[in-house]
């Protein structure tokens, strides 16, 4: 995990000023260990990290199936993202964007669209607005929004 936490911020430095899990505990019930879909998810993690350096991949991509598999191998825990300001827009550069009002953004944020800061002075990375017009993207987002508000229910 701090492979591709480390690769993830070194090599794609101009979006991310830092990246840090945080209080993060493992999984370690041995049904879920030795099964071969989280052994696999390991080796697909372990390609991703590789891959970082060698090809420009799709941020968004890395981002949401890092914070996927973060969130399925982990019991408590959460990644903190720090954004470098300059791909961060404003709910209202977004709703532009976009082509939608800015309560179209809100809900679109109350959905799982990923924002920066608190309300007021939100902002969301540009490269996740591109990938919310995906649909298939948009769901997998949703989805990891989710989970990180059951987890933090439980805090």
């Amino acid at each position: 995990m701090n492979n591709f936490v480390v690769n993830l911020s070194v090599g794609y430095s101009h979006i991310f000023s830092s990246l840090k899990p945080v209080r993060v505990k493992l999984r370690k019930e041995p049904s879920f260990l030795f099964n071969e879909q989280y052994i696999s998810s390991l080796k697909q993690m372990l390609n991703y990290s590789e891959r970082i350096f060698d090809e420009q991949t799709d941020v968004a991509a890395l981002k949401l199936s890092f914070d996927s598999w973060f969130y399925r191998i982990t019991a408590d825990g959460f990644l903190e993202y720090a954004y470098n300001p300059d791909i961060l827009v404003s709910i209202s550069e977004a709703s532009e964007q976009l082509g939608v009002s800015r309560t179209m953004i809100y809900k679109y944020i109350d959905r799982g669209l990923e924002v920066v800061g608190e309300k007021g002075r939100q902002k969301i990375p540009k490269f996740m607005l591109d990938a919310w017009k995906n649909p298939a993207v948009a769901v997998q987002m949703q989805w990891i929004y989710q989970i990180k508000r059951e987890k933090a229910k439980c805090r």
